[in-house]
């Protein structure tokens, strides 16, 4: 959605994201129930950040070592 948020559900419509992406364009695509589910936005937005904040640790930490850090591809 425009706001970031993650949606509550969708339909599970198989048959739907089983088609070409341009017959897929003509149909209507499975009903999304749009609530936001603050409490699941909350975990989401803290795994994201806990995580940013265990790879910069970790980044740190090996530039003190004066190694080269690996680039991921």
């Amino acid at each position: 959605p425009e706001t970031g948020a993650f949606f509550s559900s969708q339909d599970a419509d198989e048959a739907f994201y089983r088609l070409p992406p341009d017959e897929r364009a003509r149909r209507v695509p499975p009903a999304v129930d749009r609530t936001v589910i603050s409490e699941y936005n909350g975990r989401a937005a803290s795994a994201l950040a806990a995580a940013h904040g265990a790879f910069a640790a970790l980044i740190r930490a090996w530039a003190e070592t004066g190694a080269e850090c690996p680039q991921v591809p």
